[in-house]
């Protein structure tokens, strides 16, 4: 098997550059990543600048050479069908224009899942024949597409769910050989949303599953990554929105948050008025934005004798919070974080964790370590009490929340990265008992508010 066989330049230069854009590689700072089949290490070299650890593999020597001109070191010549990497030493391993030139795609993918941790990821870019390219190009007979063995549509996700929960996403990207054509790259991606079987690039993306009675595996992965590379946290992007993405959102929108009141605060209030904060001690919430709930909370709920800690990615939102919650600086702070876990509160801190259409912003793998943060802040008994958008159970519900998915999927910065969500998924019944799970409508928008106490 040979690997990086064809030289597409600037096509694979538009893929790797779509992928970081589109984030649909998460915010990999930090953690362990494999770029299979790096070519010339474009994006092997754009990683690495992003801050991960980051090793390029490639059979091909001609291609390394030319690599090791852009990276130093942390390239490997190997075969991708025998990856020189232990067990779940790596947080994320991506394809990129590759697989359609391997004799064996399948064990390819089988080889990076093996490499990749639990809860890992897997991305896989492949070129698309049915796209307006594929078609110009195969009738033509040009360099890549008369050379490749493409897989179906339904062939690569079928490869795909035998690793883990697999989706597809088309990409249509504008040459960046082509200035003109450069402009245009916000609408390409923009029609890849909207007609994903012909974006000139498919995206197969695997969520490797979570094996957490396995400690002897984690403690594995663990042991690899800090033989190969650096260690670090990775927060994975899989419909949400990275902490680093989500920071210059809500740095752009700031006070115009506050707008969203008259469909969120029903919800919020119902959670105020059955969580009992009067009788709480310490409460850590979690994404303050502007502080409308801790003023309420300090105003109106919570004892002189309690303190509050809140934090939030957005520089912008801090500010805004501290000047709201000012009056009560002797008993309250709000901290700016990037993200990085664990959270800054000590173990067993907290009588309430809370969050307020947070969650729904956030990568569902990222989303379920916040809950593991939130149990260990919170004392035995303590309550996680958040509240988020989720499906619609009326008819008209059900409307909003559908097209308020579907603008997400073309355009997430719109709606502020926020998507309907099932908050009580979240929750492990080992070590939470759900006291309250309910869903509160307000012009016909869903919010779900959920309960939990912290065994």
């Amino acid at each position: 098997m040979t690997t990086g066989l064809t030289n597409i330049g600037a096509t694979t230069r538009g893929v790797s550059n779509r992928l970081l854009c589109c984030a649909l590689l998460g915010q990999c700072l930090g953690g362990g990543s494999a770029d299979v089949g790096c070519g010339t290490a474009r994006l092997t070299t754009m990683l690495a600048a992003r801050g991960a650890s980051v090793v390029g593999i490639d059979l091909d020597s001609a291609m390394l050479a030319v690599a090791a001109g852009r990276l130093s070191g942390r390239l490997v010549r190997a075969d991708a069908a025998q990856l020189p990497l232990r067990d779940a030493s790596v947080d994320v391993a991506v394809v990129v224009a590759t697989l359609e030139f391997t004799r064996d795609p399948a064990g390819v993918l089988a080889e990076m899942a093996r490499i990749t941790r639990p809860g890992g990821r897997l991305v896989a870019a492949v070129l698309n024949p049915m796209s307006p390219w594929g078609w110009i190009g195969r009738v033509r007979r040009r360099a890549p597409y008369r050379d490749g063995r493409f897989l179906a549509r339904s062939e690569l996700l079928a490869l795909g769910r035998k690793h883990g929960a697999a989706q597809i996403r088309g990409v249509l990207f504008a040459a960046e050989h082509l200035p003109l054509l450069r402009w245009l790259g916000p609408l390409s991606e923009t029609i890849g949303a909207m007609l994903p079987r012909f974006g000139a690039v498919q995206i197969l993306t695997i969520q490797r599953t979570r094996n957490l009675d396995s400690d002897a595996q984690v403690a594995t992965s663990r042991q690899a990554r800090e033989a190969l590379m650096d260690n670090g946290p990775i927060y994975l992007d899989d419909g949400g929105l990275s902490p680093e993405i989500a920071a210059r959102v809500y740095d752009r929108i700031g006070r115009l948050q506050d707008t969203q009141s008259p469909f969120e605060r029903p919800a919020v209030d119902r959670l105020i008025a059955a969580r009992r904060f009067e009788a709480a001690t310490s409460v850590f919430e979690f994404g303050c934005g502007t502080g409308a709930l801790a003023h309420r909370l300090l105003r109106d709920h919570i004892g002189p004798q309690s303190t509050y800690l809140g934090v939030d990615v957005s520089k912008r939102m801090v500010e805004l919070a501290r000047r709201r919650i000012a009056a009560c600086a002797d008993r309250a702070r709000v901290v700016h974080i990037d993200g990085t876990l664990p959270l800054p509160a000590p173990d067993r801190s907290a009588d309430r964790f809370i969050a307020a259409y947070v969650f729904d912003l956030l990568p569902p793998d990222y989303a379920a370590q916040v809950i593991d943060e939130a149990h260990r802040l919170l004392r035995p008994g303590g309550l996680a009490c958040l509240v988020s958008l989720t499906h619609g159970r009326s008819t008209r519900a059900r409307l909003i929340s559908r097209s308020r998915h579907r603008i997400w999927r073309v355009a997430p910065r719109l709606v502020g990265g926020c998507r309907p969500i099932d908050l009580r998924h979240l929750f492990d019944p080992d070590h939470w008992d759900i006291d309250e799970d309910a869903v509160i409508e307000s012009w016909g928008v869903p919010s779900e508010l959920v309960v939990a106490a912290a065994r």
